[in-house]
């Protein structure tokens, strides 16, 4: 006997997710109502191997590489630049601390682990419209061990009106991907496992 399908009108459909729903966290300087874009993570893998003609080993073909390499790209988030109203800060003046306690005062060089340790948890959280115009959190992506690689604070002009936006890019080595908010136990990891240690004395 055939198994019963159930026709399509009375299927539990939900909407496509939206663009425009998420919420941005930049670690110490904390969630940014004013981020206008944010991209998510990108994965790239190299090919998984190749197969040298002729050579087998019990009937397998033998391969140079048995795992793909795997590199992310950096995530690009842009600012729209409140004006300091003396309760939190400018976009502009909490990264300007950031990026200057990360630097050593007694040589000036940037130092990477301090930037990292200042810097802390980088999150991006999507929403779903749900009941009653409550906003349901449904991805939560958690960027492991990110440095912020480019700040360009904006460009002036006396022939526009456009608001003053500022572009980050924020290298990583690694992430997480939880559905909903993450406080469950699904949760998918994805780092390169020659950089475990050094994550470990980041931390």
């Amino acid at each position: 006997m055939a198994p019963a399908i159930t026709p399509w009108f009375q299927k539990q459909y939900k909407d496509p997710k939206k663009k425009y729903l998420f919420l941005v966290k930049l670690g110490s300087v904390g969630e940014l109502w004013y981020a206008k874009t944010a991209s998510k993570p990108t994965i790239k893998y190299e090919a998984g191997g190749s197969i040298i003609d002729g050579v087998s080993f019990f009937g397998d073909p033998f391969l140079i590489k048995d795992k793909p390499a795997v590199s992310y790209d950096p995530i690009s988030v842009t600012l729209v630049d409140p004006v300091d109203t003396g309760d939190n800060g400018d976009a502009a003046t909490k990264l300007m601390n950031l990026i200057g306690e990360s630097h050593v005062k007694d040589t000036g060089y940037f130092a990477v682990k301090n930037h990292r340790q200042n810097l802390g948890e980088v999150e991006i959280y999507q929403y779903y419209p749900g009941d009653n115009n409550n906003l349901e959190q449904i991805e939560t992506w958690k960027l492991i061990a990110p440095q912020i690689t480019s700040v360009k604070f904006g460009d002036l002009d006396y022939n526009t009106d456009d608001l003053l936006e500022i572009a980050i890019e924020i290298d990583y080595m690694g992430f997480t991907y939880s559905k909903g908010s993450g406080d469950t136990n699904e949760v998918l990891g994805l780092f390169r496992e020659i950089i475990q240690d050094k994550i470990k004395i980041i931390n």
